[in-house]
């Protein structure tokens, strides 16, 4: 009796453990097919939005004979969302979004799981520090975004750990109600987000008080770089930051990517 208890069951921890792993795939199934449609969802939005936005600054409106200026051009997103900051794009990538800035009441990173209507989305949006100004801009505007594995959103900043990957795509281009700015990418550099306060954070401040202030940043920068591009920005010129989780080699990591101004 004792042996046929112990053969039968023999016979239903394998079915257990095949029904647990049933259980597991449809699990992990659905949930991929889930992240693949919000993934889907955020960027047709993302492409409805472009499509709202008017010809270049520079083209002359109809039967007026004045250029387009950047309000005019988004005047379709501010409308919709007074919270409309700009548009971010590094040609070549997937990087290609509208920032946002969360308005007076909201949380800084309100955001980081809503879209552009202010509605759930795992994906949200980049969005800038709220220390930050555009017009006029902060000497360090600083653009947070999430690192999504389906390579959406900031995913594509984890390349410039590679100096190739930076030598192909070495400009980013800034669109605000200000102006459009071009960037030069002059370092890329990966931190401990949880490390203690004396360990150099390069999000710790946007404005700089004065040329030593900005030499001592740029000494933090070059020290922490991942590699050499050789190019030193001077005292005066405005700077980008985007920022991103990248925890493949370090548990609470970021990287980030710090250009400069070379063209309004």
């Amino acid at each position: 009796m004792a042996e046929r208890a112990e053969k039968k069951g023999g016979r239903i921890l394998p079915r257990l453990a095949a029904l647990v792993c049933l259980a597991v795939f449809l699990v992990s199934g659905g949930l991929l097919l889930r992240y693949r449609a919000q993934r889907d969802a955020t960027q047709r939005e993302v492409t409805q939005l472009r499509e709202l936005v008017e010809e270049p600054a520079g083209q002359v409106v109809p039967d007026s004979g004045k250029p387009l200026t950047q309000a005019e051009r988004f005047a379709a997103l501010t409308a919709r969302n007074g919270d409309f900051a700009g548009w971010i794009t590094i040609p070549g990538t997937a990087v290609d979004y509208p920032v946002m800035r969360a308005g007076e009441g909201k949380d800084g990173e309100y955001y980081l799981r809503r879209n552009f209507d202010g509605e759930y989305d795992i994906n949200g949006l980049p969005f800038l520090d709220q220390r930050c100004g555009t017009d006029p801009a902060s000497d360090l505007l600083i653009i947070y975004g999430h690192n999504m594995k389906s390579g959406i959103m900031f995913h594509d900043l984890t390349g410039y750990e590679k100096r190739s990957f930076w030598e192909d795509h070495r400009y980013l281009r800034l669109e605000t109600l200000a102006g459009t700015g071009t960037y030069e990418v002059f370092c890329a550099m990966l931190y401990d987000a949880s490390s203690d306060e004396t360990a150099f954070k390069p999000h710790k401040q946007v404005e700089f008080a004065g040329e030593a202030q900005f030499d001592a940043y740029l000494a933090g920068l070059k020290a922490a770089a991942l590699y050499d591009t050789g190019i030193t920005p001077a005292y005066g010129e405005k700077l980008l930051m985007l920022a991103t989780c990248e925890r493949s080699s370090i548990q609470n990591g970021r990287i980030v990517v710090v250009a400069r101004q070379v063209e309004k």
